[in-house]
């Protein structure tokens, strides 16, 4: 494990005066896009999922976004909603995007467009506490009692026979439903779920063997076909230049970023 290192007080000044610098940049192509009529205000639905998307807007995720709009020169807010409710509001037009697990989603919902290039990695495991449990495979999580989030489509296939399974509305209810032993085993990110496990006093929190990889993906109603190209591009440019890689530096040090796609 790396261990931090002394700054003198010079390299701090330095160091201030570029993150100044580069907020800045970033309040500048904000305020750019407020005040000119021909760039587009993004609405974007993503669900309240620390260290991802945080009230303080300082996640993983929130960083990505802010960094991707920047440079694209678009203003943009996050609204926070459960995935489901968001994926379906941005296919209605309600908003203008959403952030999925799924790269493509056109057969149940025509009317989105997805940038191609995922966001980041959101690989799903067993979470658990007892040194009893065990989970290689989908078979072993029958043996325990399960906890997932309401209005996931997946694990509702894969444990749709499970004879005790507990649904839960937010990643924090979960999370805290396995500390009070009110389940066995939650299917849940792990990097998610090991940030929250620490925030609720359960820093012994254990990882299956078992997992899914997924990745995020945004999603765009198809009236910003045009923004998909855009942003396609400058997110690919965040990740040959190393941008991406600063930013998720300490996300999660089990998974690494997937390679960008041959174009």
């Amino acid at each position: 494990m790396s261990q931090l290192l002394p700054i003198s007080s010079g390299f701090a000044r330095v160091f201030a005066l570029l993150a100044l610098t580069s907020l800045s940049s970033v309040c500048m192509a904000q305020q750019k896009s407020l005040t000119d009529p021909d760039t587009p205000s993004i609405r974007i639905s993503a669900s309240r999922t620390p260290p991802l998307i945080t009230p303080a807007g300082d996640g993983y995720l929130d960083r990505i976004l802010a960094t991707l709009f920047a440079r694209s020169g678009i203003d943009f807010e996050v609204v926070i909603s459960p995935t489901p409710r968001g994926v379906a509001d941005a296919n209605s037009g309600v908003i203008d995007a959403a952030v999925s697990p799924f790269p493509d989603m056109r057969d149940r919902f025509p009317d989105l467009l997805p940038l191609s290039e995922p966001l980041l990695p959101a690989n799903i495991r067993a979470l658990y506490t007892r040194d009893d449990i065990a989970i290689r495979t989908v078979e072993d999580f029958f043996s325990y009692r399960l906890g997932f989030l309401q209005g996931w489509s997946k694990p509702e296939e894969l444990f749709k026979d499970h004879p005790d399974v507990t649904r839960l509305r937010t990643p924090q209810l979960l999370m805290q439903m396995l500390a009070n032993d009110r389940v066995d085993v939650v299917y849940f990110p792990s990097a998610p779920g090991r940030f929250i496990a620490s925030e609720i006093g359960m820093p012994d929190i254990k990882v299956s063997e078992f997992q899914l990889d997924r990745q995020l993906y945004l999603h765009f109603n198809q009236q910003h076909d045009e923004l998909v190209t855009r942003l396609q591009a400058k997110l690919v440019a965040m990740k040959v230049g190393g941008t991406m890689e600063l930013i998720l530096r300490g996300y999660d040090t089990e998974h690494q970023l997937l390679p960008v796609r041959a174009r």
